[in-house]
């Protein structure tokens, strides 16, 4: 599933067809009142919030959540073929280039209530100015969930998924089954600034990228793509070598090191 940093990518490069009025259709047929409905209006605003995807036109907002099996593509205007297995396609007229979007979880027009509702039962997005870490503070200190669960509970935190979960407690030496109530400020403050940078990172390189350039000993544009995690689909524990501990941990496939995660 596309993390808070690929989501946030998209907005930031979908920032493009801002104040374009657009053609929108739906190929394979499954959106097509609701692209009948945008069909000829102007994109006001690319905002993210999460794993989540708003573009605001008037009145209603279209929504989009990836899920585990969906993604976006952007078409130049001379590549572009409307493909018949996409679940929406919106081109600017303007410059004729495009974006498709395939196999989401979500794909639906919002009323602003139901804008508001939605963004109301996420927590904070890393990734957003406007982050209160107050409020994560405050509900993981009335949990009762093990860390590796309270990562991944989208109205706790937005933005974290499963391969930033594994990374972000391996770096910290926190054990998943931690209690996310038991942590210190000083070890929360941590974990919001460590999550924070990552996601930055993964946002500007495109990537998910927990390894150090100083760790490797080259930048990281030059990392190939096994190197750029520690030990998310790893056999072994890059620190002191024991086996990796493979669990599934609130239905998604954890790893972490039982000698070094003892935090």
């Amino acid at each position: 599933m596309p993390e808070g940093h690929l989501i946030h990518r998209v907005a930031d490069d979908h920032q493009i067809f801002v104040g374009a009025t657009v053609k929108v259709r739906s190929p394979d047929g499954r959106f097509m009142f609701g692209a009948e409905e945008l069909d000829s209006q102007t994109l006001q605003s690319v905002d993210a919030w999460g794993k989540h995807l708003l573009y605001q036109f008037k009145p209603k907002t279209l929504h989009i959540h990836l899920g585990l099996e969906g993604s976006i593509r952007f078409r130049k205007a001379h590549t572009l073929h409307e493909d018949q297995r996409a679940r929406l396609l919106v081109q600017d007229e303007r410059t004729g280039d495009s974006f498709l979007l395939y196999n989401p979880l979500h794909c639906e027009l919002l009323s602003s209530f139901a804008r508001k509702d939605l963004i109301r039962r996420l927590g904070p997005d890393l990734l957003r100015p406007d982050a209160d870490p107050e409020i994560t503070w405050t509900l993981m200190q009335r949990s009762q969930a093990g860390l590796g669960e309270f990562l991944l509970d989208q109205s706790c935190i937005s933005g974290i998924g499963n391969i930033y979960r594994s990374e972000i407690l391996f770096l910290l030496r926190m054990h998943p089954h931690r209690r996310a109530g038991s942590l210190t400020r000083e070890e929360f403050d941590t974990l919001w600034r460590l999550a924070a940078d990552l996601l930055e990172v993964g946002r500007h390189h495109n990537a998910i990228i927990t390894a150090s350039p100083k760790r490797l000993g080259k930048p990281r544009e030059q990392m190939h793509r096994s190197e750029r995690v520690l030990v998310y689909r790893k056999r072994e524990c890059p620190d002191c070598g024991a086996l990796l501990t493979v669990e599934r941990i609130a239905n998604r496939t954890a790893w972490f090191c039982e000698r070094c995660q003892s935090g």
